[in-house]
């Protein structure tokens, strides 16, 4: 007697994501049991789903195509790729807003805070690092201190301090000097 087994088949939806961020593809085949083997253009080689960890530091999006290969019951069955896009973090390049006297505020979105950035991408404003925490009203800040500018494109986001300097306004100390004609009086010290 002879055994016939189908041939697998496999399938996989291509992935995008941001730079430094796992890839995860899984495939799935007519046959439950059939086992994947890949191998990756940027020479990765693996079985079972695709995970790979891929850096993207061109500035443009790029891809990894991967090769997958089923297997099961002893049959390989025809090959498939897919691809995995991998989009760059935006560049954020943050020029700290000149130190200001209270009670005038700094508005740190304006785009001189942070020319030379990825344009088109949404800026978001925290109080911490950690982008927890919104910064209220970041074109009117009063308070001096380290503020976070995050900016997020596609997924793809990255985070940097601005500080801002707001100094106490200075109080003029004055006293009343009489003088006689023709004395005069240094006023600069």
């Amino acid at each position: 007697n002879e055994t016939i087994h189908n041939v697998p088949d496999a399938t996989a939806t291509p992935a995008s994501v941001c730079s430094g961020q796992p890839i995860n593809i899984v495939e799935t085949s007519c046959i439950a049991t059939s086992t994947y083997a890949w191998a990756g253009s940027n020479g990765t080689l693996g079985t079972g789903a695709i995970t790979d960890n891929v850096t993207n530091t061109s500035g443009v999006a790029t891809t990894v195509t991967y090769t997958v290969v089923p297997t099961a019951n002893g049959c390989a069955g025809l090959p498939i790729t897919v691809t995995a896009t991998i989009n760059p973090p935006p560049v954020l390049t943050i020029t700290n807003p000149a130190p200001v006297c209270s009670p005038i505020t700094t508005d740190i979105t304006t785009s001189a805070t942070t020319a030379g950035s990825t344009t088109g991408t949404a800026l978001s404003y925290w109080t911490n690092a950690g982008a927890t925490t919104s910064l209220l009203n970041p074109n009117a800040v009063s308070t001096g201190g380290t503020y976070y500018i995050e900016s997020s494109v596609g997924g793809c986001s990255v985070i940097q301090p601005v500080i801002v300097t707001i100094n106490t306004t200075p109080v003029l100390q004055t006293q009343n000097v009489q003088i006689c004609l023709p004395n005069t009086a240094d006023l600069t010290a």
